[in-house]
């Protein structure tokens, strides 16, 4: 998966909870996609939702 496309995934997540942005939403949304995308390494989704919140 490209990293765009995760991104908007990360993106669709955090609209879509009802949370403002918070470093302590990195751990749920990590836990999240790496159980829909296994496949995906989970530092990548770490350091590109780092970046987003």
């Amino acid at each position: 998966m490209s990293d765009t496309i995760l991104k908007s995934k990360i993106q669709a997540l955090l609209h879509q909870s009802a949370y403002d942005k918070s470093v302590k939403l990195i751990c749920p949304i990590v836990k999240i996609l790496s159980m829909r995308y296994p496949y995906l390494s989970k530092n990548k989704i770490y350091t590109l939702t780092k970046s987003l919140v």
